[in-house]
């Protein structure tokens, strides 16, 4: 990674610590994604503090996996924890809060529309990993 060479707070180490963390997830590797994300995350925080975007995109971030690892209610403290941050720091029609919503929305529904069957038919939905991909360009700014 760029760690040796920008450090461990550098923007650029902490995107591309970001986007590795993504990419394990999307490779359904979630210990090794939740290791980066959990340490991009507390940079992060450090760095730009808890309700810049980035770091409540990071957060998010670590919200997905515990609802891909079936931990529904550490996944729900931790999305109201993040929404909070995120309604304190950003106006409310960020497209930051509209994606996290947004995804709340789609777990919601499926879960209501599943029952215990959610978890196991989520981990192969193509669309929420597509949602998850909107959610991190829009974090970026990006559309």
């Amino acid at each position: 990674m760029r760690t040796e060479h920008f450090g461990p707070h550098h923007p650029t180490t902490l995107l591309s610590m970001n986007n590795l963390g993504t990419l394990a997830m999307s490779q359904g590797d979630l210990k090794l994604a939740e290791k980066l994300l959990k340490e991009c995350y507390s940079h992060r925080e450090q760095k730009l503090g808890r309700g810049h975007r980035n770091t409540i995109g990071t957060a998010f971030m670590l919200v997905v996996i515990k609802f891909l690892q079936n931990k529904r209610t550490d996944a729900e403290k931790q999305y109201l924890n993040v929404l909070d941050a995120a309604s304190k720091d950003l106006p409310a029609d960020h497209p930051l809060i509209k994606a996290m919503k947004s995804v709340h929305r789609i777990e919601s529904m499926g879960c209501r529309l599943f029952g215990k069957h959610w978890a196991s038919l989520s981990r192969n939905i193509e669309k929420f990993l597509r949602i998850v991909g909107l959610f991190q360009r829009i974090s970026k700014g990006q559309s």
